[in-house]
Parts: C-alpha cells; sequence; structure tokens
C-alpha cells in the first residue's frame, strides 16, 4: 500500500531542489514535433497527496502536508513502462539511440536512468545528470539538464536530444528535439524568492466555510 510506514520513511523520501526554466518555442516550418504520452490514472496512488489538496482539504494530525510514493511501484514502473515508449518512439520515428547525441530523463534517480538508458540502448556517456547537482527539481529537471551540460558554451551546432519525462500520474512522455547550443542559456542561481502574499489562517477558515 502506498499508505505503508515502510514506503514513506527516509529510504523513500523525495530530495527535492528549487527551480525555474522558461522554453521559447518559434515556429518553423521545416520539421515537426513527434512526442509519444501515456498516463495510468489507476496508478494515481503510486506518487500523491492524500490530504490538505482539493480533494481532501483536511489534514490528519499525524499526516500533515505530506507526499506518499510506494517506491516499489514507482520504480517497477520507471524500469519496465518507460523504456518500452521510449523504444516504441524510436521505432515510430525511425531512429536510434546513434541517432541522438544525447539521453536526457527526468532527474529523479540515478538508478532508474541508468536503468532505463541500458534497456533503451544508450551508452552510459549520453545519459546527461543533474541529479548529483540540483536533486529533483521535478518539471523542471529536463531542460534544467541540457542547460547544466551545454548552457556554459557559446558553440553554434545542433543538438539532437531524446528527453524523456515520467512521474505524477502516473503518466510518462518522450519527445526528441533538436536545439542549438547558443540558444541554450546560462544556468542562473539566486537566493530570492517570491513571496506569494497568502496567509495561511485565512485559507485554513475559507475552506472551513466551503
Amino acid at each position: 500500500s502506498a499508505f505503508s510506514r515502510n514506503k514513506t520513511g527516509h529510504t523513500a523520501a523525495y530530495l527535492f531542489g528549487d527551480a525555474g526554466t522558461a522554453t521559447l518555442l518559434k515556429k518553423d516550418k521545416s520539421g515537426k514535433i513527434e512526442s509519444e504520452l501515456n498516463t495510468n490514472g489507476n496508478s494515481y496512488q503510486a506518487i500523491f497527496a492524500p490530504y490538505c489538496g482539493w480533494r481532501n482539504p483536511d489534514c490528519p494530525n499525524d499526516m500533515g502536508n505530506t507526499s506518499m510514493m510506494d517506491d516499489i511501484e514507482v520504480f517497477n514502473f520507471a524500469t519496465n513502462q518507460v523504456p518500452v515508449q521510449i523504444n516504441k518512439y524510436m521505432s515510430d520515428t525511425e531512429t536510434t539511440p546513434d541517432s541522438y547525441d544525447c539521453l536526457v530523463l527526468h532527474q529523479a534517480n540515478m538508478m532508474i536512468m541508468k536503468r532505463i538508458a541500458k534497456k533503451t540502448g544508450f551508452a552510459p556517456e549520453k545519459l546527461l545528470i543533474s541529479l548529483n547537482k540540483f536533486a529533483n527539481t521535478s518539471s523542471s529537471s529536463i531542460p534544467l539538464t541540457l542547460v547544466n551540460e551545454y548552457g556554459a558554451t557559446e558553440e553554434d551546432g545542433i543538438v539532437t536530444a531524446l528527453c524523456c519525462g515520467l512521474g505524477v500520474g502516473l503518466s510518462w512522455g518522450t519527445v526528441g528535439v533538436r536545439i542549438n547550443k547558443k540558444n541554450i542559456l546560462p544556468l542562473v542561481h539566486t537566493d530570492e524568492y517570491y513571496k506569494d502574499g497568502y496567509n495561511i489562517k485565512d485559507l485554513k477558515e475559507n475552506n472551513e466555510n466551503d
């Protein structure tokens, strides 16, 4: 069960980093974007926050605002279903690992990433890694990994990357992209953050009144 204590202890705890990315898309008649997307709502309990959200706004005293993860189910999903999709994508697009300069995966777990690379035929050196620097930055992790690898260079040259994101839903998606390295901007680090101005007490009172 996703609620089991042994599935939500320190061994399965999330290690998150804070990051934000922006991607500019420009219409170009010379090419098209091909993607493969899947979701399986039956497995939503593998990664989710059961309380303190819109479905169940009340938080039990012993739960708090806690996310739950069934680490075994997530590992099996990521290392079995995700490689199937990536291999199908390459078959549908008539490409192979040799067609790409790099494989860029959601940076959630090093073992998962290495297993996916092996099952899809990518050499270890083609797997880009930023997890060791930034931890798991959720949906920012793929573009952030590209920035980490190419952002510091001003070299003019095309990078062909096969990217795959996976996670909550459970959902997973694959896309191949061609990006000029000079258009991948450098990493910007800051300790500034946006103060949203929300008053937690007022929010709780509004939820109770609703």
